[in-house]
Parts: structure tokens; sequence; C-alpha cells
């Protein structure tokens, strides 16, 4: 299964390199030849990086300790801190992540930052259970009493609605 979803991932990432070399009309994009690529690269872990500051900004508000296992993972202690602030800390990453892909989208939906910070979006965001199935966002969720499969659907489609908003 997961060699399968592997493959899915590397042939998106494929498809604007494709359409780029070849011209060609790929799932109704086409004209990659505008994308300005910097700007797409920088736009792509822009959307990274504020992912996890959502998380160590709301971990910051409050008062939650945490340590980094690695630059974009972290642990926290719940002691002192909520079962709804624990719930706000995990959810925090995707919620500042989309939201900040709709204002992006709404000032400029033809910038190539935004182009690749929405695509990086959609990807981390529908692609989230597959490459975090140990320590997650959505167990922290589960195991302090939100639904995290309804949140995970929200924020897909919020991922999905930006992508497409986007002018290719």
């Amino acid at each position: 299964m997961k060699i399968k979803i592997l493959v899915v991932l590397i042939l998106l990432l494929l498809i604007p390199i494709y359409s780029y070399s070849f011209e060609t009309k790929i799932l109704g994009i086409n004209n990659f030849k505008k994308i300005e690529w910097d700007k797409f690269i920088i736009g792509a872990i822009s959307s990274i990086v504020i992912h996890e500051l959502g998380h160590i900004i709301t971990m910051e508000i409050v008062g939650a300790d945490y340590e980094f296992i690695n630059p974009v993972s972290f642990k926290f202690s719940d002691n002192g801190i909520s079962n709804e602030e624990a719930q706000w800390i995990a959810r925090s990453g995707m919620l500042v992540q989309n939201v900040t892909g709709i204002i992006l989208t709404s000032i400029n939906n033809k910038s190539s930052f935004t182009k690749g910070y929405n695509f990086s979006s959609f990807i981390s965001t529908i692609t989230y259970p597959v490459r975090n199935q140990n320590n997650s966002d959505l167990k922290t969720l589960k195991k302090y009493g939100a639904n995290s499969g309804l949140e995970y659907s929200i924020f897909s489609a919020i991922a999905f609605i930006n992508l497409v908003t986007i002018e290719w």
C-alpha cells in the first residue's frame, strides 16, 4: 500500500515538470512557462514552515512545554494544559497553513509564490495520514477528544479549493 501511495505522489510531483517540458495540458493545467520556479519553490517551502509555526505559536500561547525531535517535528507535554488546548495545538498547523492559503489566493491567485504555497499545502494535507502514522496531529486530536476525521476532511477540502481557485 505504501509503495502505491509513493508512486502516486511521485507522479503528482512530476506533473508540473512533464507539463512544462512538453507544453501539454494535464488536469486542465497548462502554461507552466509562466511559473517563476524560484518563487514557486519558496512558496512550497513556506507552506511547510507556516504549518510548523502554527503549532509553535499555539504552544507558546497556551504555555505548553515542547521539544523538537527534528526541524519539522516536535513533541509537547500535556502537563498543565487542558484537552481543548491540546486540540488547538494539534489542529493549528493545518488550520494556519490552509487559512494562509485562502488569504494568499484572495490577494493574488496568479502569483508563482501562491501556486507553490497552495500546491504544497494540498499535497501535504491530503497525504498527511499516510506520511504521519505514528506521531501525528490527527492522532493527537483524537486522543484529546476531537473529531479528527471531520477536521481532516475540512482541511482537505480547503486545501483542494485553494488549489483549484489558482489561475494557472
